[in-house]
């Protein structure tokens, strides 16, 4: 590529990354935006239950079969909000997050979940009017599988008495930026065009500016992103390369951690461990 052809690339590819990045700050924005959930706890207190123990931030935890707390931020300390974050639709996450909120509700007394994406109170009755609860368990379970009700719902469906639905949007706002969403949609071929564009000629100027290390590297990482390679002849290839250019990664903390366990893995007789496993499922 000529000097004059690389300057006019550059002021083409600056423009075009300048228009994709407003589109998609939007796009990651609207998604992180309907993608949580978030928990209030009022410990018990608005239906006259006997206020179980406070929530301590610095010491909160939960059970590790249901989750992980990511992060702990203190503010004001007689209020505690409980982030949960959401996987939509998927049927596993919304079990989680079920008894996730049940062990909130008998532990903290927690009785208020606020959902965004929605505005005001909800309407439960055409499940909750259903008498046999485990017919309304059944009901409810099938719309959790058709990704029509959440795990919250469901567990407000399941235990009307213990806990209430709140909508946190501003119905009108949410709707402006749900058609802005919306709109945006319309531009997804051309955004998609552009970035294949783009990744067409980064690939090209990697030919030029990659040294023979860092193209090794980069398509060690690509293959592994696209499944052509397992972890362990990953986690083995940068290694080795990271020993021929002299780069310590020992204080790479979790790579190394994998590697040992890569190690260990390769010294287990699997016929043996299976014969092992069936023995004690006999038992």
């Amino acid at each position: 590529m000529s000097s004059i052809g690389a300057k006019i690339f550059r002021r083409i590819f600056t423009k075009i990354v300048s228009s994709i990045l407003s589109v998609t700050f939007l796009f990651t924005y609207s998604a992180e935006y309907v993608s949580a959930r978030t928990v209030g706890s009022n410990y018990g207190l608005a239906r006259g239950v006997t206020p179980l123990p406070l929530i301590d931030p610095s010491h909160f935890s939960i059970p590790e079969n249901l989750g992980e707390v990511r992060d702990i931020r203190t503010a004001d300390p007689g209020k505690v909000i409980i982030h949960i974050q959401d996987a939509h639709c998927n049927y596993s996450c919304q079990n989680s997050i079920t008894d996730m909120i049940g062990y909130l509700c008998d532990t903290y007394g927690i009785d208020l979940v606020a959902l965004e994406g929605a505005s005001g109170g909800f309407d439960l009755s055409c499940f909750t009017k259903i008498q046999d609860k485990a017919v309304r368990t059944r009901v409810a379970d099938y719309f959790v599988r058709s990704g029509r009700v959440n795990g919250a719902e469901f567990y407000a469906i399941s235990n009307p008495e213990k806990i209430t639905l709140k909508g946190l949007e501003d119905a009108s706002r949410y709707a402006t930026s749900l058609k802005a969403f919306r709109g945006n949609l319309e531009k997804k071929k051309e955004i998609d065009s552009i970035f294949g564009f783009i990744k067409m000629n980064i690939s090209k100027l990697k030919e030029n500016i990659f040294s023979s290390q860092l193209k090794e590297f980069d398509a060690l990482k690509t293959d592994f992103r696209n499944k052509k390679i397992e972890l362990e002849n990953y986690i083995t290839s940068i290694e080795n390369l990271a020993s021929e250019i002299n780069i310590d990664i020992t204080g790479f903390l979790q790579i190394q951690k994998l590697s040992t366990l890569l190690q260990k893995e390769r010294k287990i007789d699997f016929r043996k461990a299976n014969i092992e496993r069936n023995k004690l499922l006999d038992r």
